[in-house]
């Protein structure tokens, strides 16, 4: 509840561009970190099922009664209401069967890691899932996070790439976008190819590396 409250303002706020990103959570050091429970992966996913019926009801309804196994809610009221009509988009992250089978009953986008091929996978799944519960196979847009490593050649970028993750390399660099601007403009398609629709692209602390993105990279993608 206090969730869609915090939504519903900074949709307000922005004039109505709130996208509301969530999931199931899958960082339990940072759950740990700030003292909240973790629970069993089950559990976090119905934890997830009734939050957007609770936030969906609030962002819509006038008043709204809810009494779940997890959240309970008496008369409660949510005024003001977002701006976008009938509510803003929700997009969901992961990509279990299980998270498949909710983003194509309650969501607009889904959020999904890995390689393009692992991707495309994952798609064709959801499009299914989607037939399944009445919609669209296109109804479900689905975006990518990334982090950008631009530099003249990739085994250049895979040495850089080593200074901001743990992550085994050849696994970091199968799902981000590393290399030459030729690698990374050629790996932007595949990602377009295999069904994804938006790319969020993140920069690791270098405010260079955004503008050779932009100078080297973007002008080829138009």
């Amino acid at each position: 509840a206090l969730l869609a409250k915090m939504a519903s303002t900074l949709d307000i706020i922005s004039n109505g561009r709130l996208i509301l990103g969530i999931g199931a959570g899958w960082f339990k050091q940072e759950a740990v970190a700030y003292g909240i429970p973790w629970q069993p992966y089950q559990v976090r996913v119905e934890m997830l099922q009734e939050s957007l019926r609770v936030i969906k009801a609030l962002w819509t309804d006038d008043e709204v009664n809810f009494m779940g196994k997890y959240f309970h809610l008496k008369k409660a009221v949510l005024e003001p209401k977002p701006l976008q009509k009938p509510r803003p988009p929700i997009w969901i992250g992961g990509s279990s069967d299980t998270m498949m089978e909710l983003v194509a009953r309650e969501a607009d986008g889904c959020d999904i890691n890995g390689s393009p091929e692992t991707i495309e996978k994952r798609i064709q799944i959801l499009r299914g899932k989607c037939v399944e519960n009445g919609r669209s196979p296109d109804a479900v847009k689905v975006s990518h996070p990334c982090t950008v490593i631009l530099s003249s050649n990739r085994e250049e970028a895979l040495d850089t790439a080593r200074h901001y993750t743990a992550t085994p390399m050849e696994e970091y660099a199968s799902q981000n976008l590393l290399g030459s601007s030729a690698d990374i403009v050629e790996q932007i398609i595949a990602y377009s190819r295999a069904g994804v629709n938006r790319l969020i692209i993140m920069f690791p602390y270098d405010i260079g590396l955004i503008e050779d993105f932009c100078d080297n990279v973007l002008p080829h993608l138009r």
